[in-house]
């Protein structure tokens, strides 16, 4: 059985490693900061029917 601090530090990393955006997220920030608010809409788009395939 795992003693309390590794549950409390399982659960610091799991709270960090679930808050930390992953890639599809920087790119639709990365097209944000360059292109503008139009676009991204489209590239959210395109993303959210990427990852229900």
């Amino acid at each position: 059985m795992p003693t309390l601090q590794t549950i409390f530090i399982f659960m610091g990393v799991s709270i960090v490693a679930n808050m930390t955006p992953g890639p599809s997220m920087l790119y639709v920030l990365s097209q944000s900061l360059g292109r503008g608010k139009r676009v991204v809409f489209s590239q959210k788009e395109a993303n959210s029917r990427s990852e229900a395939c």
